[in-house]
């Protein structure tokens, strides 16, 4: 099964992380990532990642709503020669605290996508970063019958964050507090060695990943 260190994941997903970032992290350019739009396919830069160079990024159609949250805000893939590694990002903007979506149950729907019900052929571990908490899984299943290796990330806005986004002063703003508030995901999937060897990368495109508005306080 693939496997990360649970405390050496938690250390980098903390707030206050293990030694922090790796040079070579800190050197990688940001790109930012838009979130969804209201039906006119326009769309605001909400969030911001590291991205290393040689990953092959996709974004959705300009043209093309993106209110669908099955669609995801833009993705990456990975080339390997055991076969690529495919990243999706993911966010779900939410009305109100109620709206929202416990990230035990993002988890337990991508178990249950991978077929992951052996205790141990998988793990799941808190994570907290930039003003988000959640989990991460990391396990071996199987996607249409083919072996399928998973890392990804829930995350949710602290209750605190969600409130201080909740009222706005124009309608510009309160379109891109929407957003802000929103839970998001991060999903990496593809063969077991190929997560395994792309592993340190993606952990730290994970916990590079934020908003790029600082979150106002109340």
């Amino acid at each position: 099964m693939l496997r990360i260190c649970v405390v050496g994941v938690a250390c980098l997903l903390t707030l206050t992380s293990c030694g922090g970032e790796s040079n070579t992290t800190e050197r990688l350019p940001w790109q930012g990532i838009s979130g969804r739009d209201e039906g006119n396919a326009e769309r605001d830069r909400v969030y911001r990642v590291r991205v290393p160079s040689e990953w092959t990024r996709r974004d959705p159609d300009s043209h093309v709503s993106i209110t669908d949250t099955m669609l995801a805000l833009c993705s990456f893939d990975i080339e390997d020669p055991a076969g690529a590694v495919h990243i999706a990002v993911h966010n779900f903007p939410a009305e109100s605290m109620s709206d929202r979506i416990p990230p035990g149950a993002q988890v337990s729907r991508w178990r249950q996508q991978l077929g992951l019900q052996d205790p141990l052929s998988y793990t799941i571990s808190p994570c907290s970063h930039g003003g988000f908490t959640g989990l991460c899984l990391q396990g071996d299943g199987h996607k249409e019958d083919s072996p399928t290796a998973i890392l990804a990330w829930a995350m949710q806005i602290g209750t605190k964050h969600f409130r201080s986004l909740e009222t706005s002063d124009s309608t510009v703003q309160s379109k891109l507090f929407h957003q802000m508030r929103g839970d998001y995901t991060i999903k990496a999937t593809g063969p077991k060695a190929s997560l395994e060897r792309h592993q340190d990368a993606i952990v730290a495109f994970a916990r590079s990943f934020e908003l790029i508005e600082e979150i106002p306080t109340q």
